[in-house]
């Protein structure tokens, strides 16, 4: 065991209390982790971004007189940092041991990343002085690092947030009442997800998680496409409960997994829909394109902003027709064929999807179930 005696100062605000102080980065790296989404228990964050970190990297290795001034910001249990603490002389104290990871990071990998790579070739980086916030949090009850993680990326950086907000939702399940969770909801965000995120879809990266981004990629917001679904999450939770025959319902992590196994099929029926079904019938209302991400990534999207289809009108009109689809024969084999006979038999035309089109003047929620009942065959276009 290897321990490294550090002075710290302690400060509170509004409840949430933090640690002040400064660690060598060879023992940064040794006592703190970050936890990816997906991956690590409580994850909430992105793999680290090669190119960012390689960045740092090299500023580090050809700039003999760099800085990087600004703070680290760790996550730790209060329980078990109580125990690093000790105080002498009016001072206090906290005691790492470089053995043990006992700190995940909620802002600032890129920059350990960087300097770790760094130390590869530039042995004296090992020494870098890093000025690092702990921010303390009850065990049970980490959703407080997490809104803090989420308050730096989403509103001064250009980071994409997704993931926190996915995590967000397993929180909540972790963390309060049951009755407080609302299980459609949190299988939608996640449904939406994999939609963004699924490669060869109408959907790639077209639904947007992030509203305070700098560069705001996508073409609905994740809030009117979770609503859109709603239909079709109830029949699958219908079909599947999380509840059994006296009403006691899946909790914790059992709750979580289910949540994950409904958004995966509910997202296998959405992707089948759009882009076996719809993108063929009005195909001219997709567009194959290459963007730039938040973090400055080409990306393939297959949406197209002069139509309607993709947009608020046409997510709430055809999203509602296959949740009446999925009620009618459930979320099985014939789901698809019910769908496709559906669509193809409109007689709603390409053009009547067109901004400043036929279907202009019906954007609002009565207008969405105007266009549901065109695309219907059961009213016609003025």
């Amino acid at each position: 065991m290897s321990l490294h005696k550090l002075p710290v100062f302690e400060y509170v605000q509004n409840g949430t209390t933090f640690l002040s102080l400064i660690i060598p980065l060879s023992v940064l790296t040794k006592i703190s982790e970050v936890l990816i989404y997906g991956i690590d228990k409580d994850g909430y964050q992105r793999k680290p971004n090669t190119v960012h970190y390689n960045r740092i990297k090299k500023y580090v290795i050809e700039n003999p007189n760099y800085i990087l001034p600004t703070s680290v910001i760790l996550g730790g249990d209060e329980e078990e940092v109580a125990g690093m603490l000790v105080e002498e002389n009016g001072m206090k104290y906290i005691n790492l041991d470089d053995t043990k990871i006992a700190f995940h990071t909620v802002d600032g990998q890129h920059r350990i990343f960087g300097l770790s790579e760094a130390m590869k070739t530039k042995q004296e980086v090992a020494t870098f002085p890093m000025n690092v916030i702990i921010v303390l949090s009850d065990r049970h009850n980490r959703s407080k690092e997490l809104e803090i993680f989420f308050d730096i990326n989403s509103k001064s950086k250009r980071i994409n947030t997704d993931l926190a907000q996915l995590a967000r939702y397993d929180y909540q399940v972790k963390e309060t009442s049951l009755e407080s969770i609302n299980v459609n909801m949190h299988i939608a965000i996640k449904t939406a997800y994999i939609l963004k995120d699924t490669q060869s879809n109408v959907w790639q990266n077209a639904i947007k998680f992030d509203i305070h981004s700098e560069i705001n990629l996508g073409i609905i917001g994740v809030t009117i496409f979770s609503q859109s679904i709603k239909s079709i999450i109830d029949q699958y939770i219908s079909q599947y409960p999380y509840k059994n025959a006296e009403g006691k319902s899946l909790e914790g992590q059992l709750l979580i997994d289910y949540c994950n196994v409904a958004s995966g099929k509910v997202a296998e029926v959405l992707i089948n829909a759009w882009n076996k079904i719809i993108k063929v019938k009005w195909e001219s209302a997709f567009k194959d394109d290459f963007v730039k991400n938040d973090e400055g990534d080409l990306v393939k999207t297959q949406f197209n902003k002069d139509y309607y289809i993709q947009k608020g009108m046409g997510v709430k009109s055809i999203n509602a027709i296959i949740g009446d689809i999925v009620l009618r024969v459930g979320i099985n084999n014939d789901t698809s064929k019910a769908i496709h006979e559906v669509i193809f038999n409109s007689k709603v035309k390409i053009d009547d999807w067109k901004n400043g089109g036929p279907f202009s003047g019906f954007n609002s929620e009565s207008g969405f179930g105007k266009v549901k009942k065109i695309i219907l065959n059961e009213l016609t276009v003025n």
